[in-house]
Formats: structure tokens, sequence, C-alpha cells
């Protein structure tokens, strides 16, 4: 089986075209190019090729590439006034606490036992 023809250099206008559409030069592109490996690669272990040195080597790339793009997480787009909202006041929390302990009593006379008074605690 012959080689697959060479990849035009980046930057070229033979790579802009190639890379033309939706989505050219994004990770969706990245995923294709890695499936069209795994397929060339099954091609090759169906004919009885080794392979063990170009998986080792597209596993590295993969793993540089996940580490290449991944941001950390800062919650910088998370301003202050939004976290305000998810802190509750401290009636809030009495009520809460109320409605829950009313909602749940069956479980908590079963977990107290017959010597506390769920009442007062």
């Amino acid at each position: 089986m012959p080689p697959p023809p060479p990849r035009p250099p980046k930057g070229t206008a033979a790579a802009a075209g190639a890379g033309a559409g939706a989505g050219a030069g994004t990770a969706g592109d990245r995923a294709e190019a890695r499936e069209a490996k795994r397929a060339e690669r099954a091609k090759k272990i169906k004919n009885g090729e080794e392979v063990a040195d170009e998986v080792e080597e597209e596993s590295e790339e993969e793993e540089e590439e996940e580490d290449e793009y991944e941001e950390p997480e800062t919650f910088s787009d998370v301003d202050d006034d939004e976290v305000a909202t998810f802190i509750h006041t401290d009636e809030e929390v009495r009520l809460r606490r109320v409605i829950w302990s009313e909602m749940n009593k069956d479980y908590l006379e079963t977990q107290a036992g017959p010597d506390i008074d769920i009442d007062t605690a």
C-alpha cells in the first residue's frame, strides 16, 4: 500500500484551502486527524505490520496537545454579585433548616433514637 500524500506546509494557500470551512484549526480538526491516524493504524494491524512505535508517538502527541490547550480554572468570569446570590442570609438558613427538619422528621427520629426529643434539637 503506498504512503498517503504529504500535507502542505502550514500557512500556505494549499493548506488554507485544505482546512477551509467551519472549524479549521480547531479541536475538531485535531480529533479528525487523530481518528484518521487510528484508522491507518488499524489497516496496518490487519496487514500484520508493526505499529507499536507509532502508537507510543501518537499517545505522546495527544498528551502534549491536551496539556497545551487546557486552561486553569480561575473563576475570573464569575463576578461578586453572582456569587452573593448563592450565599444565604441568617434568616434564610434558619427557614431552610426548619423546612428540612419538618420534611425529614421521620429520618431524624430514626437517627436520634427514642431518648431525644426532635422539637428541642
